[in-house]
């Protein structure tokens, strides 16, 4: 990606970011971002804490069984055999002595075996709760990009319905003073009406759409809120992609490559458990060309990713071209009415343009940016 023309489109996004989103109550303010998502929901989301404990309950058991462990070595190493070989019971507690240390080492022996094997169920718990924590942050991460869509869509609804109703003043004048017929007042009052009913539907939408992100995050919905709405961090770190570098730290971080590395690690540790070499053998290679299979996979997976994004990019870069031609021909069109060389009429619809124009940028920077998130995901692992 050229950094000149990003930095172009970068000022061109800030330029139409919509303000940042109040919710006011009494409680204290939570400032949401891109960035802090994650650590929003770490602290209050009920998923989360859910996930975290089941991710605890496991590191908790596998600390009982090597407790266990610890415990029937010390059963072991503080068992003591009888003495007295002078004592009528000598034979007899003798026995009983190689009864009980032999069950203690059948059972430690198990115990161990217990704890190496469950050491692989912890890394991989370990696995799928960063999974299901980055899973969860990336759909929250969509819910909030396609809420500050909804709330940029608001913005230009409510611009139109202003500019309805100073039409519809001026249309109630021209009425009043015969220039235009009733049938032309009326059309241009229900366009307002319609244009006003629309807003109200959006508007409502748009509040659903925060509630139901703040229920994602774990905030009360009559919190107080601020969606910061500043995306020139995201866009940066855009100028800064390395395809090669970011494939090989996707390659290492890779849930799916974790699991099967894994699984070549439990193999290495019960060879001693086979009583065929050439079916443990196998049992290996077997593994091995399972991971280089997924490798291969993950790997065409990201590169799909990354053109991708870069389709999107350049398909943002191109609505942004036209927006740009769309604003110099309102403004043009804004001299030529204001001169009496061009109608209201003309310049109704220039306006109108420019805002489907703008809503069209705006969609397709919200879908610039849920790509570039799934590309960060997917780098990390996920």
């Amino acid at each position: 990606m050229k950094r000149k023309i990003l930095c172009f489109l970068i000022t061109s996004l800030l330029i139409l970011s919509t303000a940042p989103v109040f919710a006011s109550s009494d409680s204290g303010q939570t400032i949401i971002s891109l960035e802090n998502i994650k650590n929003v929901m770490l602290d209050n989301s009920i998923e989360m804490k859910i996930a975290e404990n089941n991710y605890k309950q496991t590191l908790q058991k596998y600390e009982d069984i090597k407790d266990a462990v610890d415990d029937l070595e010390n059963d072991i190493s503080s068992l003591k055999a009888p003495s007295d070989t002078e004592s009528e019971t000598y034979e007899s507690e003798y026995e009983s002595y190689k009864t009980k240390l032999s069950n203690l080492k059948s059972q430690l022996e198990a115990k161990e075996d217990e704890e190496e094997s469950y050491k692989y169920t912890v890394k991989s718990a370990k696995i799928n709760y960063r999974t299901t924590v980055e899973n969860k942050v990336y759909s929250a991460k969509k819910e909030y990009v396609a809420y500050l869509s909804a709330v940029s869509d608001l913005q230009l609804m409510e611009d139109q319905l202003k500019s309805d109703q100073k039409e519809l003043e001026l249309y109630k004048k021209k009425y009043e003073y015969g220039f235009i017929s009733k049938k032309e007042y009326d059309a241009k009052s229900t366009t307002t009406i319609t244009s006003n009913d629309d807003y109200e539907a959006k508007k409502k939408k748009v509040e659903l759409a925060r509630n139901k992100l703040c229920f994602t995050l774990g905030l009360d919905i009559n919190s107080d809120v601020v969606f910061d709405t500043n995306i020139e961090d995201t866009f940066s770190d855009i100028l800064e992609i390395n395809y090669e570098e970011d494939l090989q730290e996707m390659l290492s971080n890779n849930y799916d490559i974790k699991l099967k590395e894994i699984e070549i690690n439990k193999l290495d540790d019960s060879e001693d458990t086979y009583d065929s070499d050439e079916v443990y053998d196998y049992d290996v290679d077997n593994a091995d060309l399972s991971l280089e299979s997924t490798k291969t996979n993950v790997e065409l997976e990201f590169k799909e990713q990354y053109n991708t994004l870069i389709s999107s990019y350049n398909k943002l870069k191109t609505t942004y071209d036209e927006l740009n031609q769309s604003q110099i021909d309102y403004n043009i069109m804004k001299q030529k009415n204001l001169s009496g060389f061009a109608s209201d009429k003309e310049l109704s619809d220039k306006k109108l343009e420019l805002d489907n124009k703008t809503s069209s940028f705006v969609s397709d920077k919200n879908n610039f940016l849920l790509t570039y998130l799934n590309y960060l995901q997917m780098k990390e692992g996920y």
